[in-house]
């Protein structure tokens, strides 16, 4: 199975807030329940999969970090909330002309 926010901050299961991220409206404790049934309910039944567990959650969005649930980036330089356009920006990238 897989839960892949689009997120950059790879410390998402290390902070108190990895309960918030989700994938599709899907949050990670609810896809962990439910893999976790899933495999229950194997031992005892075929393996079909069920229809409201979806094993690949995947982000599909056209810019890293665009899923809203991620958390706030910061500068470290001054601590201070950036957002990850201002961040491009910085590195003198034309955000219109990529998209």
């Amino acid at each position: 199975a897989v839960f892949a926010p689009a997120c950059l901050s790879h410390t998402l299961i290390t902070k108190s807030y990895w309960l918030e991220f989700q994938v599709k409206g899907i949050s990670l404790a609810r896809a962990l329940q439910c893999w976790e049934k899933s495999l229950q309910d194997s031992n005892n039944a075929p393996k079909i999969p069920l229809r409201s567990c979806p094993f690949h959650l995947i982000d599909n969005c056209p810019w890293p970090h665009c899923n809203p649930t991620c958390s706030v980036l910061h500068d470290h330089g001054t601590g201070q909330e950036v957002n990850f356009m201002e961040i491009l920006f910085r590195m003198r990238l034309d955000v219109h002309r990529k998209a």
